[in-house]
């Protein structure tokens, strides 16, 4: 546990995708809001390349980045270790193929500042590494609910844009560990679950929306497939 008390934990969950984690940690290091107020969590889910070595290599660079080792894979467990490793008024979670703006977490504490929300998130888009194909249009790769903030009286987040009050989580029980990414294995509505128990236990809960709360998600190249597209619809249900 930190002795530091801080706003926020960024808990960032990864799985042998260390160039893609050294990416992401690197737009945490240009953050405007201030590290006294925000630290990060990385939660290795039994990685076996070179993770652990990428976050000892951004240790000088990021005073406030932590590590710990999931040994049961799945995304859920490995958000439920990042949460429980973490004593903050507010969790965010996003993942490892994500590029996080300069400013996303001051706009994270001016939302949580002027709400105080038990929820809030904002869209992602979709990024690239390399050309992409002629059919694959943005939006693929892109989740966004509105062009204006909003109170979510029913619906869903975006996944990889997501922050929670932490004292929720023990009470709703965190993430489903059976939903959700198991190492290579497709799978979804880890974050979907979680919000309909907060609605349910605690219905008088603000979940908050603002476009403006934004960060790219990586559009890699084996996901601009007409196959890979047509799997994640069929998992998604």
């Amino acid at each position: 546990m930190s002795d530091q008390n801080y706003l926020l934990s960024v808990i960032l969950c990864t799985y042998n995708r260390a160039a893609l984690l050294q990416r992401a940690l690197e737009t945490l290091c240009h953050q405007t809001l201030s590290t006294t107020e925000y630290e990060v969590i990385v939660v290795d889910n039994r990685s076996t390349d070179e993770t652990a070595k990428v976050v000892e290599d951004f240790r000088q660079r990021l005073p406030n980045l932590r590590y710990c080792f999931e040994t049961e894979q799945g995304i859920s467990r490995a958000r439920n270790h990042g949460w429980c490793m973490s004593q903050v008024v507010y969790v965010s979670f996003t993942d490892d193929d994500c590029q996080l703006p300069a400013q996303w977490l001051a706009t994270a504490q001016q939302i949580i500042q002027r709400y105080a929300p038990a929820a809030f998130g904002g869209p992602y888009f979709a990024c690239y590494d390399g050309p992409k194909p002629l059919w694959f249009k943005d939006s693929y790769g892109s989740t966004k609910l509105g062009d204006q903030p909003r109170i979510l009286t029913n619906g869903y987040l975006p996944g990889p844009n997501l922050f929670f009050r932490r004292d929720l989580l023990p009470i709703t029980g965190g993430f489903d560990p059976t939903l959700g990414i198991v190492g290579e294995q497709l799978g979804y509505g880890e974050e979907g679950a979680l919000l309909q128990v907060v609605r349910k236990r605690c219905p008088q809960a603000l979940i908050y929306y603002d476009p403006n709360l934004y960060v790219y998600h990586l559009a890699r190249s084996d996901k601009m497939r007409l196959g890979w597209q047509l799997r994640r619809q069929f998992v998604n249900g």
